[in-house]
């Protein structure tokens, strides 16, 4: 249940970010749904830590080990970002540009968080894909000429790199049907390896790096990069740098 409550907590603070209320509620809401999950995360984890995954929904959703670092450090970071976005946003900007760049925020840090606890590998595609979205927003939030060049630079970049990472994923289906099938998620895949074809892998593998890669800046497909962060506000830039 914690780990359905650490998804509801961003959706619930993004919903309240539009209330049209006191201009401290979106920054507010935001720091207590960030520091929230951050207690939820380290909770969790420490249960993980003994050896023993959390399976809220088998083959849907889990928290093993690595999920668990992942979500410490995409809480750790994403709570930081916030408390530093209160005074970096203080009197720059009015109450309902504001309250969308929290809103955005939100849905960001949900988009980070349901990546590492979901084990069916397309709607974690899926979910990276939700990423490109909402962090594309708040790169292009200044609403520069230059902002959003680097935002449009992004998307078209990491849209590319989906659609290859996406067949890379429908190959490695296809690899895991061939070496008898199963149920497609990641400790599915571990089970199946072994009479998986080398070739489908290869090409599998191959096809997820570039097109995963694309999305977080391996050299040389980090293009987009140096724009998308110069012009990302500072706790933004932050987000991009630690855990996208």
């Amino acid at each position: 249940m914690s780990v359905i409550v650490l998804l509801l907590l961003p959706l619930l603070a993004a919903a309240v970010c539009w209330l049209p209320a006191h201009r401290r509620l979106a920054p507010g809401a935001t720091i207590a749904a960030s520091f929230s999950v951050l207690v939820l995360t380290w909770r969790i984890a420490r249960g993980v830590a003994g050896g023993k995954p959390v399976v809220v929904f088998s083959q849907w959703i889990a928290v093993d080990a690595l999920s668990a670092l992942i979500l410490l450090l995409v809480a750790l970071v994403g709570a930081t970002a916030a408390l530093f976005s209160l005074g970096y946003f203080e009197e720059t900007i009015e109450p309902r540009k504001r309250r969308l760049y929290y809103a955005n925020y939100n849905l960001f840090i949900f988009s980070m968080l349901a990546i590492p606890v979901f084990v069916e590998p397309t709607l974690v595609w899926i979910l990276v894909e939700l990423t490109t979205v909402c962090s594309a927003l708040l790169v292009s939030f200044e609403n520069t000429a230059a902002a959003l060049e680097a935002a449009w630079k992004y998307v078209v970049l990491s849209l590319m790199g989906a659609a290859i990472a996406l067949f890379g994923f429908l190959m490695l289906f296809a690899a895991m049907r061939a070496g008898g099938g199963g149920a497609y998620t990641w400790q599915g895949l571990v089970a199946v390896a072994p009479r998986m074809p080398s070739i489908l892998l290869l090409a599998a593998f191959l096809l997820i790096l570039v097109g995963l890669g694309t999305k977080v800046g391996l050299v040389p497909l980090h293009t987009w990069l140096p724009d998308a962060h110069s012009q990302a506000p500072t706790p933004v830039c932050a987000l991009l740098s630690g855990v996208e």
